[in-house]
């Protein structure tokens, strides 16, 4: 253990070129938001150590979205990033997802592991889209917290087929609960 009894893990896509050249998970704009606006900002190097990787390792052909195949040769090195950080003796394990891809790739490790998932936009995402950065302030919010020791709760996402207001306001829809696979163990 480095000094704090939680440790949390951001796992982000694949690195660019620049990054996997210089074996950074994160590198430039995107790394300046996680670090400035996702950690620091957010004060979780106050109660957590702080580790960062990728889900893939190599920087995909031309920059684009990395392939499913590519995420499997992978996934081995994201496993031995858990099992090492778990060596350490935390006593609380945290995984923050950056973005979607990195949601879809996620798996359970094999190992019985005391993990608390977390997801939110990748920070190129705030780049582009200004108005995520709101919503990253929240999920970091909820990080942050678990931080200190309080146990986020799951949300439960709900979609309602298309309704007009008056059949909505008499309860004449049908819910469909989002089903999701639930990554967390108590934490």
């Amino acid at each position: 253990m480095l000094g704090k009894d939680r440790v949390l893990l951001f796992i982000g896509h694949a690195p660019d070129f620049y990054g996997a050249t210089n074996k950074l998970p994160f590198y430039g704009r995107a790394s300046s938001i996680l670090i400035e606006a996702y950690i620091k900002g957010s004060s979780l190097c106050d109660n957590a150590d702080i580790f960062l990787t990728n889900m893939a390792r190599c920087c995909p052909d031309q920059n684009q979205k990395v392939k499913n195949s590519e995420f499997k040769i992978c996934h081995s090195f994201t496993l031995e990033d858990l099992v090492t950080i778990e060596m350490l003796q935390y006593q609380h394990i945290g995984v923050v997802l950056l973005g979607v891809q990195a949601v879809k790739q996620y798996t359970i490790p094999q190992k019985d592991m005391n993990i608390t998932l977390f997801s939110t936009y990748h920070p190129n995402m705030c780049l582009y889209e200004h108005n995520n950065i709101n919503t990253v302030e929240t999920h970091m919010k909820m990080v942050y917290d678990w931080t200190v020791g309080v146990k986020p709760e799951s949300s439960k996402p709900l979609w309602i087929s298309t309704v007009t207001p008056d059949q909505y306001r008499k309860g004449e829809y049908h819910e469909v609960e989002y089903r999701h696979r639930d990554l967390r163990s108590s934490g």
